[in-house]
């Protein structure tokens, strides 16, 4: 859907797909298919609103968080 707007910054040289509706592709937990590379509102669901953004945001600290803990367990733990 083209509305005449236009991203001030484009992912297109991440190589990341996009949905039909021309948001981002994601999978669990708003990651891209980059790894490390995470989207949340409009970016993702082409129109969300403010409390949508803000409950992927929150989502996505969260998954990012987890992900960190799990490499410094696989390490043998924080030094």
């Amino acid at each position: 859907m083209d509305t005449g707007e236009y991203q001030a910054f484009s992912l297109d040289h991440f190589g990341i797909d996009y949905t039909d509706m021309g948001g981002v592709k994601t999978e669990e937990g708003s990651q891209t298919t980059v790894k490390g590379l995470y989207v949340i509102g409009d970016t993702k669901n082409v129109f969300s609103g403010l409390l949508k953004a803000a409950s992927d945001g929150y989502e996505v600290a969260a998954e990012i968080n987890h992900e960190m803990a799990m490499e410094d367990w696989e390490r043998g733990g924080v030094t």
